[in-house]
This record gives structure tokens, sequence and C-alpha cells, in this order.
């Protein structure tokens, strides 16, 4: 009897300890979606989580779910990480919409219920907006997140207020008002000044209070994270980089940025977590800090690409620095305001010394296939009639080369802007050429985009990457798969730069100097 006792007890210890093992187990984060009585079903589900260190659209895991009968959709990634960050867009085909994407942060092991209802503030006969309802394991993070974002929204809403009631609503009175004799020492700006600094702060504390109050639901990790992912420090950068813009005056200028300095360690503070890493708005916000302050220093005046690089590198957390220097390299709303590129390339190189992990230094290496002088490969592109234009047909030609695809809105605000601020300077030019590259498999799509007019002039070479479409090799070899994208080359088959966020004078610059420089051999 005693050793059956004893089998039973081990056996008992045995089930005991597989059951403890499961439960430490760590497992991705599941979602089970069910839609609410009253919701359109949508077409499709698309998901994308982000995946390590990198902020771009390549570094994750992307779904496309089509949902049950019922509405009902489940997914979960398949790789584990401690904090996800992660988007769901809402699809509707038949009205080529989408949802505004509903973002969120989830952590190994969360088992979630997800009901999806219409939020009450669609607007009627558009495509509704998604309230989001959690519920299970993990379901308290969420709740936080939604009382963060309205922290923010908050504010922001406030201080846009303040701004309309300070300068008006219109550029005139801003102009009026800012370029006021003596306005820039005035205690009317003094106060203005300082309310921004307060509402932010206390944004910030309230932001702290919501925190500490559900700490012991959500446990540390995702609480710290949390304090600087949904901080509302950015706002005060942001607004006083919003003021340097609209002000003209030197006096004005320089009264906004030395209140900056004076306050920003007080609301602007260093973050040394080691999830940071994982952060999406943190470093983003954190990117944008650096980029303002340096043009706060420069004073207005030409800014050199490598003062915004010097900057970055200068963030003391090491591993921090690399990111934000790899997210340099590739991200181009943090270089729109370089006036001189001619840097750029060292500072790529000097990146590649200084960056040790392999994950930060792809994205960094991937900038090499667009150093200015480097060689393009051929290509060829077929126009309406079948007729096919390749390099050696644009020799002695300085030429913008731009993919698209229909339904593409960066790609038609590029073209407008293009087409009005800097083609008509060119457009008489014989040795300038404008090939505008569809990269549509549908030709119907194609000739649709053309017809439009938002895409492209007749007078441009009109092309189509046909099946082939984002796979054609020219684009396999810089690794684009987004659009637009634009390459500028000069007559002997060189690049002369990739177009991203660069100003219209710094591109008609570009073309124009390529056009006054000399063939060589």
């Amino acid at each position: 009897m005693r050793k059956i006792i004893k089998y039973a007890l081990l056996l008992l210890c045995i089930v005991m300890m597989k059951v403890n093992a499961q439960e430490k187990k760590t497992l991705p984060p599941d979602f089970n979606f069910l839609p609410s009585t009253e919701v359109d079903v949508p077409d499709s589900v698309w998901v994308f989580f982000r995946k390590g260190p990198l902020v771009n659209n390549q570094s994750g895991e992307r779904m496309k779910i089509k949902p049950n009968v019922d509405g009902s959709f489940s997914f979960s990634p398949s790789f584990i990480q401690p904090v996800y960050w992660f988007e769901i867009y809402f699809m509707y085909y038949k009205s080529r919409q989408r949802a505004k994407p509903a973002t969120y942060y989830a952590e190994p092991n969360d088992q979630l219920k997800v009901i999806y209802a219409k939020a009450a503030d669609t607007g009627k006969g558009t495509i509704p907006k998604m309230k989001l309802t959690f519920s299970g394991k993990g379901a308290e993070k969420y709740k936080v997140v939604e009382l963060l974002g309205k922290i923010k929204t908050d504010l922001s809403r406030s201080l846009n207020e303040d701004a309309k009631k300070e300068f008006g609503a219109d550029s005139k009175t801003k102009d009026d008002k800012i370029g006021r004799e003596g306005y820039y020492k005035s205690a009317e700006l003094k106060v203005y000044l300082n309310s921004i600094l307060e509402k932010v702060k206390g944004a910030n504390r309230q932001s702290q209070d919501t925190l500490l109050k559900y700490k012991s639901l959500i446990g540390n990790n995702i609480t710290n994270y949390l304090s600087y992912e949904l901080s509302s420090s950015g706002y005060f950068s942001s607004w006083i980089d919003y003021l340097y813009r609209i002000g003209n005056s030197p006096n004005f200028r320089q009264t906004i940025t030395d209140f900056y300095f004076l306050n920003r360690n007080s609301v602007i503070k260093e973050v040394s977590d080691p999830l940071v890493k994982y952060s999406k708005d943190y470093k983003f916000n954190k990117l944008l800090e650096i980029k303002y302050e340096t043009g706060f220093r420069n004073k207005g005046k030409s800014l050199p690409y490598y003062k915004l690089y010097d900057a970055v590198k200068a963030v003391k957390n090491s591993g921090l620095r690399d990111i934000l220097l790899s997210y340099l390299m590739y991200e181009p709303v943090f270089t729109n305001r370089i006036t001189n590129t001619d840097s750029q390339d060292s500072c790529i190189r000097d990146a590649l010394a200084v960056i040790k992990s392999p994950e930060l230094l792809e994205p960094v290496q991937e900038q090499l296939l667009f150093f200015r002088g480097s060689q393009i490969p051929d290509f060829t592109f077929v126009d309406q009639e079948g007729k096919p234009t390749s390099l050696a047909d644009l020799k002695g030609k300085v030429f913008m080369i731009d993919f698209y695809f229909y339904g593409c809105k960066g790609c038609i605000a590029y073209a407008k802007r293009f087409k009005e601020e800097i083609y008509p300077e060119f457009v008489h030019n014989p040795k300038f050429k404008v090939l505008s590259v569809s990269v549509d498999k549908k030709r119907e799509h194609w000739i649709s985009a053309m017809n439009s007019n938002l895409y492209n002039e007749r007078d441009y070479i009109n092309l189509s990457a046909g099946n082939l479409s984002w796979k054609h090799p020219f684009l396999k070899h810089f690794n684009r798969a987004s659009f637009p994208f634009i390459l500028l080359v000069d007559k002997n088959g060189r690049l002369i730069s990739k177009i991203e966020n660069e100003s219209s004078p710094v591109i008609a610059d570009f073309i124009r100097k390529s056009l006054n420089e000399k063939n060589s051999k």
C-alpha cells in the first residue's frame, strides 16, 4: 500500500511539473476577433506585427485574413519577443477603401477575445471606424493604451485651440502677430510659451498617474514601456518647431528656441529601458526631436546632412544610437529639411563602421546602392504599343524615372508637385526626359492612370513594367516594393539621387547642375 501511495505521489508530482512547465512556456499572443451585431464585416483584414529594432515596413510579419462567414477571424504572430507593436486594417474592396488602422501592443502569452464594432463617431455613408473591446488574459493593457491615447489626443486638441486664440486661423494673422514690434519679448508670448510647457507636463503627469493606477494589473515591463512609448513629451519639441517655422523674425526664433533649451530637460527624459528597441512611436519622436533641435541650433541656415547625422551619433545610449542611425538612413521624413546632401555618402560609410548589429547594418548597406555616381542597372520597359525603352535609349539625357501604381496617393502627390514646381523649368529642354513607369499588373489600371493625368503627362515617356510589376529586375536590384520610387539619373546612366522628401528647389538644383555638367567618357 505504501508503494502504491509512493508511486501515486510521484505520478502526481510529474503531472504538476508538466502543468507548471506548460504554464511557464512562452507563447506568442493569440487573438480571436468577433463582430458586434451592428458592423459591416470587412472583405479582409490585414495585420502587421513589427519584429525587432527596425521600424521599416519590411521588418515584421504581414497577414492577410479573410473573415469567416460569421465575421470572426483569428491570428497570432509566428515569432516571440518581449513586446509587440501591431496594426490592423479592416479592408473594404468594393469601395477601394480601408478603415483607419488600429494600433496596439501585445505581450507573449496574451490570450485575447476582441469584439469589433462600428465606432459611434463614424460618419453616415463612410467606411466604419472600428471600436475594439478586449477581454481575456492581457486585456488590461488595452484599456491603458486607450486611456493614454486619449490624453495625447486631448493635449493635441488643446494646443491647437490655444494656437488659434494666440495667432488666429490664417497665415496673415500669424505673420502680423509674430512680426509685431516687440512681440518676441512681450509678456504675452511668455505666457503662451509657458502654457505649452505646462500643458505638456500636465499630460505627462496624467499619463504617469494612469500607469501607476494599472501597474499591478499590467506589470512592470509594459508599464515602463508605455511610459515612454506613449509619452506626450514630443509635443513640446514639435510645437516649438511649428512656431519656429511660422515665424520668420530672427528675434522671435531666438526667443522660442532659448525657451525650449532652457526647459527641455524638465519635459524630455532619456530612456535606458532595454525594451526601447521594440518601440515605434518613441524612436520616431526621438529622431524628430533631434531633427528639430539641429534646426534650432543651425539658426535657419543651410543645413548639411552631416550636422543631423552627427547629432544622432551623439546619443549616449549606444544601443539606441545605432537604431536611430539606421532609422535615419532609410526614413526620408527625417531628412526633408536637409539642403545639402554632399556629405551623405561619407556619413553612410561612417555609420557602417559605427553600427555593430548585422540587423541594423542591413538597411544602411542598402543605401550603398544609392551612392551618387553609381551606375544604375540596365532596364527595359514598354509603352502602350509594346515598343521597348532601355537605358541605352537615354544616353546623353538627364532623366527622372518615376515608378507608381494606380490608386497610390503618395504617387499622385509627388506627380502634382513635380508638374507644378519643377517640370516647367525643364519642359522644353531636349536633354531632360521623364520616364513614368506603371507597376500595375492590370493593363486597364495603367491606362486609367494615364487617362486621369494625375500620375504623369502626355509628353513623358509613359511605360509599364508589365506582368513583372514590382518584381521587375530593376526594382529588385534596389529592393523596392513601395512607391513612389523615384531616381534622378545623369547623362551617363549614373545615379544623381534617389528622390524621397527633398524639397522642390533641391530637386530642381540636382537637375540643373547635371544638365550643365559636361559629358564624361
